[in-house]
């Protein structure tokens, strides 16, 4: 009875943490105190300060490396007050600059998919450390009511990301009425900008690359300022 006990007692153990793991994967929504620290307004002044003059004298610039989109949004968010997890151990499960060349910077820190791993999820694991986090395919961002639902969701600070035939980094620095604007870095100079229309740069996305797009959205904190 005891050993039977014992086994029901393992195959529970084992269900929860099957399913507390599927629970990783996808669009979450985490308790209101998540990330209260967060200070959109500093994020706002840094992305503002930095989308045309890099930071270079803190950090590296990967424009030739792939792009510096990620690490720019990493640096926003660390002004905005985000903490840094670790120090030599860059996969996507920590989140730290130290330095241009891992292990003295995190995967996370500038990859694209790894920074969603830390932020939110990807491809089924993830760390699910931003407030909430939306999924959208493009097709669907620029249907009128969905994208007045993300505007409504997103305020200074928040995280747009891309996959699929583009991928990409953006941060939203500003709102107006009926829009958000979006600060970036890119893979050349012309892509370093902020005050550019999120509406309008998903149809840049659409005429440039296609439907086959994916838009995630991180909501850093519940609080909009």
């Amino acid at each position: 009875m005891i050993k039977q006990r014992k086994v029901i007692l393992s195959l529970t153990f084992i269900f929860t943490m099957f399913f507390s793991t599927v629970a990783l994967a996808g669009p979450f929504t985490n308790p209101a105190t998540t990330n209260s620290n967060y200070d959109r307004w500093d994020a706002k002044v840094y992305a503002e300060r930095h989308a045309e003059s890099p930071n270079d004298d803190e950090y590296a610039d990967f424009m030739s490396s792939g792009g510096d989109c990620t690490n720019f949004v990493s640096q926003v968010l660390w002004a905005g007050g985000m903490s840094m997890n670790g120090t030599s151990t860059p996969g996507y499960g920590y989140w730290y600059y130290y330095g241009s060349v891992p292990p003295s910077r995190s995967y996370s820190w500038t990859g694209v998919t790894q920074f969603m791993q830390y932020w939110a999820n990807y491809n089924g694991s993830g760390k699910n450390k931003a407030y909430s986090f939306k999924i959208y395919t493009l097709t669907d961002a620029m249907d009128p009511d969905t994208y007045h639902a993300i505007f409504k969701d997103l305020y200074e600070g928040d995280i747009i990301q891309y996959t699929g035939a583009i991928t990409h980094s953006q941060v939203v620095h500003d709102y107006d009425s009926t829009d958000l604007y979006v600060a970036q870095h890119g893979t050349e100079e012309a892509r370093y900008y902020s005050g550019q229309k999120l509406s309008q740069y998903l149809d840049w996305v659409l005429d440039g690359y296609g439907s086959n797009v994916t838009v995630y959205t991180e909501r850093m904190k519940l609080a909009s300022t």
